[in-house]
């Protein structure tokens, strides 16, 4: 499935598209408030729900179903949220103080089919984090792993010259008993593609692949909710200001666990944020998607 998102007059029209089948289904517009929609499942499934995340306040937008002619909104105090995933039946959030909030999708349909009236029950959950860790210069990434819940940090240059310098990636794994977050230090033969619009974790022996334990990212910018559709404006900024961006690129690759503590330095294209890319690591069942018509 790919997320195709259009903006008119300050709204944005939100499409899903199959790009095997070539099936689009237009959601209902909305403003253009939101950095992240995350679904619960495939759009043919019973009980499917689409939720956006606002970029400005602590405010959500679910719709219930395709077919839906209106965004139930939910607000809520405090800081936007600056990431958000499902996973084994729960959309969890993440706050600026990598405390993680939940949400149950299926009380969200039993509340309506209960008392025909729609209600959002979202839990808080502080979790403990194993290590100091600051919030300044740090991008957060929710990542979901064979029911896992991973926490990626990255980690920014906060030199106000090298905005955009990547220098490290710390990966941590949420301890549900404990309500902790846990430094993971090897993937095992996990590859994790992370970006602002696509999170996915694969098995590289699934895949077929000699790689393991690495993490392939796109050029984000380190404010949460920027994203590629925000940065049109700034094409040719580079130009203008006479800077230099020789050797910049939009994409790189991190392996964790670095045993030869070789330096890393990723510095992306201040031109462009990260590109759109469709990571489609299940293509073992491509096929089937092809059939049903949706991804």
């Amino acid at each position: 499935m790919l997320l195709h998102k259009n903006l008119l007059v300050g709204k944005a029209m939100i499409s899903l598209l199959n790009p095997f089948s070539r099936n689009k289904t237009d959601l209902p517009k909305t403003w253009n408030f939101y950095h992240k929609i995350v679904l619960s499942g495939l759009p043919i499934l019973e009980n499917y729900v689409c939720m956006l995340v606002h970029s400005e306040c602590r405010e959500l937008s679910l719709l219930l179903n395709l077919g839906a002619e209106s965004w139930l909104k939910h607000k809520l105090d405090g800081e936007p949220f600056e990431d958000a995933v499902f996973c084994d039946g729960s959309f969890y959030l993440i706050s600026n103080d990598y405390n993680i909030w939940q949400i149950y999708a299926a009380n969200v349909f039993a509340s309506i089919r209960t008392y025909n009236a729609y209600e959002v029950k979202i839990d808080c959950h502080e979790v403990i984090m194993s290590e100091e860790q600051e919030n300044s210069g740090v991008l957060k990434y929710l990542v979901e792993s064979c029911g896992e819940l991973l926490l990626v940090c990255r980690l920014y240059n906060t030199k106000a010259e090298a905005i955009l310098e990547t220098h490290d990636f710390k990966v941590y794994s949420l301890d549900f008993s404990l309500m902790s977050w846990k430094r993971v230090h090897d993937l095992g033969d996990k590859i994790l593609f992370i970006g602002k619009c696509c999170l996915r974790s694969v098995s590289s022996m699934e895949l077929g692949v000699a790689m393991r334990n690495r993490i392939y990212f796109s050029n984000d910018h380190a404010a949460p909710w920027w994203n590629e559709w925000d940065s049109n404006h700034l094409y040719g900024i580079s130009a203008r200001l006479n800077l230099n961006n020789a050797g910049r690129k939009d994409w790189g690759v991190f392996s964790l666990g670095n045993g030869t503590h070789e330096a890393f330095c990723f510095r992306g294209n201040r031109d462009r944020w990260g590109p759109i890319w469709l990571t489609c690591p299940q293509w073992w069942c491509c096929r089937k998607l092809a059939v049903n018509g949706y991804s």
